[in-house]
């Protein structure tokens, strides 16, 4: 979901390469611009692409053993996507290389022993809406992404507030908790499912 003008719904949206003003957090939650203030996203020129180099420890279950990770993730806040790219070790002997991909509303999970062996090759409807779901999650990291037109805003109070992301006709929200210094502390995601029934999920 391009941005193909910088006027939508009454609310002014800052293209690629124009500088984010104060005008453009108008219409949002007091919360959100309390927040995008506070990140110092005002001044700055709105970028595209964002990517972050991760390291630290992962594991498949809460009783699991941690696994050490290195990672890198790539966003396009332009068109709602992300790729996440990890190497994990989990032990001297064996490790795992993987990747989770978010792109033009499909997402796709794939993991290889020794960067050779499939172990887990993953898609299709609830594996996109994780994705969805993940991007969500994941913005309070690159915080110009709220400005975008394919996210909207909901029922808000002073420390918290609704949030929703639609592509290609298909929506995912949850619900951002912040605290007293407008920061965000828990993100609440429903997964939406075929059957319309839905599970809550923390992070």
């Amino acid at each position: 979901p391009a941005v193909q003008s910088n006027k939508l719904n009454g609310r002014n949206y800052p293209l690629t390469g124009e500088i984010i003003t104060a005008e453009h957090l108008l219409g949002l939650p007091e919360i959100v611009q309390r927040y995008l203030n506070e990140s110092g996203v005002v001044g700055q020129t709105m970028v595209s692409t964002v990517q972050l180099r991760q390291t630290g420890n992962i594991r498949t279950a809460p009783d699991a053993p941690w696994m050490k990770v290195k990672a890198v993730e790539t966003y396009n806040i332009e068109l709602s996507e992300f790729l996440w790219y990890a190497d994990v070790k989990m032990n001297p002997f064996v490790w795992l290389t993987g990747y989770d991909r978010f792109q033009d509303g499909h997402g796709v999970m794939k993991i290889k022993i020794y960067d050779l062996f499939s172990v887990v090759d993953a898609s299709g409807p609830s594996i996109d809406q994780g994705g969805m779901i993940r991007y969500l999650n994941e913005l309070m990291w690159l915080p110009m992404g709220y400005l975008h037109p394919a996210v909207s805003w909901g029922y808000a109070d002073e420390k918290s507030v609704e949030i929703s992301i639609t592509i290609n006709e298909m929506t995912v929200s949850g619900v951002i908790d912040f605290n007293n210094d407008a920061l965000p502390i828990n993100f609440t995601a429903k997964r939406y499912m075929e059957d319309r029934k839905s599970t809550r999920l923390n992070s």
